[in-house]
């Protein structure tokens, strides 16, 4: 029986063969959007964020703080007990700011800009906001 099976299998990759060289057809190209290259990431407590050579910024995971900078995210994802919002594939950071480093914590991510500007992404909002100044 595994035989007839495999026979089959090569019978119908046949097939496919003839009919694409007769036809001229080809099977279609894979037209799923290829990620982007990062040259830095980092790993925060339920998200991770990223850095392309441009400067643009994607994070990914848990969105249930606003750490992903992209308040839109409408996937869910379980968090131990909760359902919580994510994103299961890298989203860009609102605003297109273009950041030197970006760095994932607990429930925020921080970004700093070549201008020197630092911008977090952290609740309520979660959309990427200058950060506040230190005291002192």
């Amino acid at each position: 029986m595994r035989d007839i099976g495999r026979l089959s299998l090569l019978l119908l990759a046949a097939a496919v063969a003839f009919a694409s060289a007769s036809t001229g057809l080809t099977a279609p190209a894979n037209t799923t959007p290829k990620p982007p290259a990062f040259l830095s990431v980092s790993v925060g407590k339920d998200h991770t964020c990223a850095i392309t050579a441009e400067g643009l910024s994607y994070c990914w995971g848990s969105n249930q703080s606003g750490q992903l900078g992209n308040d839109s995210t409408t996937e869910g994802c379980d968090l131990g007990r909760n359902r919580v919002p994510c994103a299961t594939s890298p989203v860009p950071v609102l605003g297109r700011l273009k950041f030197q480093t970006i760095s994932a914590g607990w429930n925020l991510t921080c970004g700093l800009t070549g201008s020197g500007t630092a911008y977090c992404c952290r609740p309520p909002r979660g959309r990427a906001q200058p950060a506040a100044a230190p005291p002192g």
